[in-house]
């Protein structure tokens, strides 16, 4: 995601221009876009605007077809893309708004200054904006706990003028933010058993109660048992996951505080549509993808995660901004998934001869500078209120499609089945990104 933009904005295509009132904030509309069923066959991932639910033939374990949901965008006229000159999620989408024919352009003005920012909107007068620049650092949030007023002015003072300056305007803001913002406690593991009668599931129940005193005994005998982000509240595989309305929590790296700081703030204005993305996978080895930055670690923690699928999710936004969505969503596909279960379908579709290997919590706190965050967002309010058509799937499902698509893409492009980058066999370091010394 970038967040330094410079020079004036920049058309893709050509368009009418929209008038928009000053001072007054845009209102949700209620009305769904048309849609259009048709039948085809993969790959399609050349075609982003699609979600696809994929029928695979148990004997071949080849994609027989496809029913995809093409949605037809009737209120997006004009896009603000921030962050999608260099950005990556920026980028995707500017692309696909162009594919739709939808006017779109690139914010080449740094967000930090809000006069810039203003002049721009006005030039340009968007009917939406989508919001993906950030700092997120190089090789990794690592470099935030370095550079934090670079951080704040970007993910927090930049953050804040493209949301109050488009809610002035009347301008629909979808911030592609993070999930990356939770921890839990013991103390409200036991408020939440005593008093949260929602909970349904009597095993999680069981569980929740086995792993509270167990932590507690730990905790007697070693006080000094590092933060994971996982624990008793939300026991591995019970599905209960944070949701949108409980309040971020987690302070353990300073790029997650700036981002804990905003959600609050953003959720204020009845423009703005926040969306939690955590752990993007792309279908490719770009480098901000998931799947690329732990298949080049030289160990990784096997902990289950909620994950974003963009090329299932990212069609998904531009049809929640069509039909006028605000408030906090947790944007990632329903379920969770495991860095070995990643690592594992890599190995199954592209590098037969891959390996890994595992470490601790407490080893991989030793190459950090920053903690990290693990934890499951429950996609309950997303699948509730995603516009009719629109096909989502499961995490593990998504994956092994988005592996498949990795496979066909990279086939294509000459990388299988033998130039895969030579860093997927000589590991990094997970903390600075540098090449691991052999022994």
């Amino acid at each position: 995601m970038a967040s330094h933009q410079h020079q004036h904005a920049t058309p893709s295509r050509h368009g009418n221009t929209h008038s928009h009132e000053k001072g007054r904030c845009l209102e949700k509309t209620s009305q769904s876009p048309q849609r259009i069923l048709t039948l085809v066959s993969l790959p399609r991932s050349e075609k982003p605007f699609i979600n696809a639910t994929n029928t695979i033939n148990t004997t071949n374990n080849n994609i027989t077809n496809t029913i995809i949901s093409i949605m037809e965008i009737k209120n997006i006229k004009k896009v603000l893309v921030y962050g999608g000159k260099t950005g990556w999620i920026g980028g995707i989408m500017h692309e696909m708004c162009k594919e739709h024919g939808i006017e779109v352009y690139n914010s080449e003005v740094r967000i930090e200054n809000r006069a810039d920012v203003e002049a721009e909107l006005d030039k340009i007068k968007p009917t939406h904006a989508l919001m993906s620049a950030g700092i997120t650092g190089r090789p990794n949030i690592d470099w935030c706990e370095d550079h934090k007023a670079e951080t704040i002015r970007t993910n927090v003072i930049g953050t804040l003028n493209v949301a109050d300056l488009c809610c002035l305007k009347g301008i629909h803001t979808t911030v592609y933010a993070t999930g990356c913002i939770f921890k839990v406690s013991v103390v409200a593991t036991m408020f939440r058993l005593l008093f949260d009668h929602s909970l349904k599931k009597i095993k999680a129940y069981i569980i929740m109660i086995s792993r509270l005193f167990s932590y507690i005994i730990k905790l007697l005998v070693t006080p000094s048992l590092p933060h994971c982000q996982y624990d008793d509240a939300h026991p591995l595989g019970s599905g209960i996951g944070f949701t949108e309305e409980d309040k971020p929590n987690f302070d353990g790296s300073f790029y997650s505080q700036t981002k804990g700081y905003m959600e609050p703030m953003l959720k204020t204005y009845p423009t703005c549509l926040i969306l939690r993305v955590r752990m993007p996978v792309s279908d490719d080895l770009s480098h901000r993808n998931f799947v690329t930055k732990i298949a080049k670690y030289e160990k990784v923690v096997n902990i289950p995660n909620s994950m974003t699928i963009l090329t299932e999710m990212l069609p998904a936004s531009l049809a929640m901004a069509d039909k006028g969505l605000t408030g906090v969503y947790n944007f990632c596909n329903p379920g969770v998934i495991s860095h070995n279960e990643v690592l594992d379908l890599f190995k199954k579709y592209i590098d037969p001869t891959f390996s890994y290997s595992n470490f601790t919590l407490e080893e991989q706190a030793q190459i950090l500078k920053a903690d990290r965050s693990n934890n499951e967002l429950d996609a309950t309010k997303l699948m509730r209120d995603m516009p009719e058509g629109v096909v989502i799937n499961d995490i593990k499902t998504a994956f092994d499609l988005c592996f498949q698509r990795m496979k066909v893409n990279l086939e294509k492009s000459g990388v299988l089945p033998n130039n895969l980058p030579p860093e997927f066999s000589h590991k990094v370091n997970g903390g600075t990104g540098k090449p691991v010394e052999k022994k």
